[in-house]
């Protein structure tokens, strides 16, 4: 039997271990400065130098703070952390590059990435290597600064990696984001300020680009190196693991010079390269300089929004081109709920100017229905679908501005038909709102109509 003292002595020490143990799991919360050494204790007063530092020190529940100012590094990110304790790299310092190897449950907030003085570069700026999962790249910066061949994010493969609200400009001659894998997202994202570059490569499944607002590609003399897309998931002889179940929903692509997608099932060798059913919801296309263009079966477009699509062609086209080619076929896709206005090479033709069906695919395999055509006066001839609204004034909110809302009294308002996969706008507003789907990327929401009040009149101060 053990005496007082001794139960006294075995608390403390099970005491003691335990407050211990608490110190050795508290999450650490790192400093690097350029004015740092790697010598330093990484306090705020006394930080570290290199960020290489920080990362080969951290543990799951750590943070590090990098501090404003130019880092001429290309970082390794090889711990992990946990579902419970993610490993943090936040501040607002700029780093050259940064790769991930392994590495698991990462979050790398408000730092800027890219090559400082656009230096010549291989790669991508952020690259995420398949065996990397539950990485959050947010409120980031990446910029090459237009140095050619380099990409902003690559995502080589695994799954969960969240690209939210970062910004990506100035790529040349080649990808803003490119993404492999299964169940990662890229969202709330701009593209903007890029040259002879596409936004998106996706390939993999179940993922999913929406929200991102694509601006201000520039086709240039270099524009036979790499035409420019929207979205497109062409190299299947390097992606065996194919591309299907991809969603593009809410997007804007606006005032941009590019091609409004490409999708093709087959590569010019002839080789399957597993791409199907891919879906297209409540985006915006406007101003886009080429019309988009699926080879892919079972593409998906509702309640979507093409407004002067294909201008910059220099021969009749509509907005997207629905056909079978050495690229493929796109048997099995639907064309509903859409919004197609001035577009092609003559808009002001109302013989152009929504969809094309080309290489003599079967139109008996394609699905258009409910969709509103016009042209610049408003009329649209050879009209051939169901239940389509031909001509009118589609009366939105403001055209000038791109504001596609609808007003009361538009033609659009419950003349769309009902889809099953999903039942909301590009504002989040569940549909339909009345007993049938609108027409277009936004439903009207009675009550909320944004028309100006009508003055009154015959008022007279007494």
């Amino acid at each position: 039997m053990m005496s007082p003292f001794q139960k006294a002595l075995i608390l403390l020490i099970l005491v003691f271990n335990c407050l211990s143990f608490a110190k050795i799991s508290e999450a650490a919360i790192y400093y690097v400065s350029t004015r740092g050494n790697d010598s330093n204790p990484s306090t705020e007063s006394l930080p570290w130098r290199t960020v290489q530092k920080a990362t080969n020190m951290m543990v799951a529940g750590d943070t590090v703070n990098i501090q404003a100012g130019t880092y001429d590094e290309s970082v390794v990110i090889n711990r992990s952390g946990t579902a419970n304790s993610v490993i943090t790299y936040s501040g607002p310092g700029h780093l050259r590059k940064i790769s991930t190897v392994g590495a698991n449950y990462i979050i790398v907030d408000g730092l800027a990435v890219g090559n400082p003085g656009g230096s010549a570069y291989s790669g991508g700026q952020i690259e995420i290597d398949a065996d990397s999962n539950y990485i959050t790249l947010r409120n980031c910066l990446i910029d090459p600064q237009q140095a050619a061949h380099v990409e902003g994010v690559v995502v080589y493969g695994g799954h969960d990696i969240r690209v939210n609200n970062c910004i990506i400009q100035n790529i040349n001659l080649s990808t803003a984001i490119v993404v492999n894998g299964f169940n990662n997202v890229v969202t709330n994202s701009v593209v903007r300020n890029t040259y002879d570059a596409h936004a998106f490569r996706v390939w993999g499944y179940d993922n999913t680009i929406s929200y991102n607002t694509v601006t201000n590609n520039l086709i240039t003399a270099n524009a036979e190196q790499n035409h420019s897309d929207f979205i497109q998931p062409f190299g299947g002889q390097w992606h065996p693991e194919g591309s299907y179940n991809i969603v593009g929903e809410g997007n804007s692509i606006i005032n941009t010079q590019a091609q409004a997608s490409y999708l093709s099932a087959l590569e010019g060798d002839g080789v399957d390269a597993n791409v199907s059913h891919w879906i297209f919801r409540n985006n915006i296309w406007a101003n886009v300089s080429h019309c988009g263009q699926t080879r892919v079966p079972y593409t998906l477009f509702y309640n979507n929004i093409f407004y002067k699509v294909g201008n910059g062609q220099s021969s009749a086209s509509g907005s997207i081109d629905v056909g079978v080619s050495s690229a493929g076929n796109a048997a099995g896709s639907e064309i509903i709920n859409n919004i197609f206005l001035e577009n092609g090479f003559t808009p002001g033709d109302a013989n152009t100017g929504w969809y094309v069906y080309s290489g003599g695919i079967d139109h008996s395999l394609i699905k258009a229905s409910n969709n509103y055509a016009g042209g610049t006066n408003y009329a649209a001839n050879n009209v051939s679908e169901m239940y389509s609204v031909n001509g009118g004034a589609p009366q939105f909110v403001n055209l000038a501005e791109c504001d596609f809302h609808l007003l009361a009294g538009s033609p659009l308002i419950d003349r769309g038909e009902a889809i099953s996969i999903f039942n909301y706008d590009k504002d989040g507003t569940p549909g339909p709102q009345a007993s049938v789907w609108d027409i277009g990327a936004y439903a009207y929401v009675p009550g909320d109509d944004k028309t100006p009040p009508t003055a009154p009149s015959g008022l007279s101060v007494q």
